[in-house]
């Protein structure tokens, strides 16, 4: 057959044409997420370094009296003014030293309907074995020399002498009690010159006022 040279320079043409312009290629497939899902998205994982630090917890202030059983009324404090300088009170862990005593403050708390008060301030495995009413700056004191025998426990047979000045006052707390405080001395030495020294000292010993509408019937 024949063909027209016209014909074979048009399919010269359309040959060239269409491999100078290739034909456009689809979008590309994203690659399969990682995991056992392939249709679960893929995040990135935190490392200790990356991850935030949590925001720390606000902190809770707690009372000191929640959930703690209720506490006493805190006494007014005795102080005892003593030679130098130095101020000895009840919270003192260690006693003053002199001559023939070592001295002490307390407060006992008795009951108010006691009559004999004093034998329960000077607590067990005491006897007291003289008493007496003295007049210091502190207000009128019961002076009490105890008697006191060592527990059973300790192995100890020799009992120890001491003087307690007392004076009792109204527990603010309490109106079925008593604040007995009290100015404790161990003997050291000689009795009678052990009672010498602390009225001496007893003079710089302060104890807080009877309140005005207080019962003064522990005065005895």
């Amino acid at each position: 057959m024949h063909t027209h040279p016209l014909s074979v320079l048009l399919a010269l043409l359309l040959a060239l044409a269409f491999l100078g312009h290739p034909a456009p290629s689809g979008p590309a497939t994203p690659a399969p997420p990682s995991g056992d899902d392939p249709g679960s998205v893929t995040q990135a994982t935190e490392t200790d370094e990356t991850r935030p630090a949590p925001e720390a917890a606000p902190m809770e202030l707690v009372s000191a009296a929640k959930g703690a059983p209720p506490t006493a009324v805190t006494h007014e404090e005795a102080t005892l003014a003593l030679p130098g300088g130095q101020v000895l009170t009840a919270a003192d862990s260690e006693p003053y030293r002199g001559r023939q005593v070592n001295l002490r403050l307390e407060t006992v708390g008795v009951r108010a309907d006691l009559k004999e008060w004093w034998s329960s301030a000077v607590g067990n495995h005491a006897e007291i074995a003289a008493r007496e009413q003295v007049d210091l700056p502190a207000g009128q004191s019961t002076l009490a020399l105890v008697r006191r025998t060592p527990p059973a426990a300790s192995g100890l047979t020799e009992p120890t002498f001491e003087y307690w000045l007392m004076v009792p006052r109204p527990d603010p707390a309490r109106q079925d009690m008593k604040a007995v405080y009290s100015l404790v001395a161990q003997v050291n030495g000689e009795t009678q010159a052990a009672k010498q020294e602390l009225l001496e000292l007893a003079q710089g010993w302060r104890v807080p006022d009877e309140p005005d509408n207080g019962d003064s019937s522990g005065r005895s």
